[in-house]
């Protein structure tokens, strides 16, 4: 069973989708539990259900922040739109916020190691690590 977690992010860029558009982030996505995050903008705010977003409380400075890192490959589906004001309450400074639901997740990477670097000795492989 996937657990899915309700957290927040603001942004002072815009961005632009319907209700019903699938969409994902593309880098790795900083998010939090709190609302209240507001030097981070209030152009766009997402309110996110995401079920791959992973918690950074034990690994960060910044303990206080409840930061959530939302990987590029989780993908979400639009489920809502508003313009300012916003009827959530505790992001009603926003000008423009979008409700996401986790909708699975897409990845057009494949990676793999090049096959020299698999038929190397693991000595002369660990010397070439930076």
């Amino acid at each position: 069973v996937t657990s899915v977690q309700r957290v927040d992010r603001r942004n002072s860029a815009e961005f632009t989708g319907n209700v019903g558009h699938i969409i994902r982030f593309g880098s790795f996505a900083s998010s939090s539990f709190r609302t209240n995050m507001i030097n981070y903008g209030k152009k766009t705010c997402f309110q996110i259900k995401t079920s791959l977003g992973a918690s950074l409380k034990h690994f960060s400075l910044n303990e206080h922040k409840e930061e959530v890192l939302i990987p590029p490959y989780e993908t979400f589906v639009i489920r809502e739109v508003q313009q300012y004001p916003v009827t959530v309450v505790d992001l009603k400074d926003c000008e423009v916020l979008f409700v996401l639901e986790n909708e699975g997740l897409r990845s057009t990477l494949n990676c793999k190691l090049p096959e020299e670097y698999l038929n190397q000795s693991i000595s002369r492989r660990n010397s070439a690590i930076f």
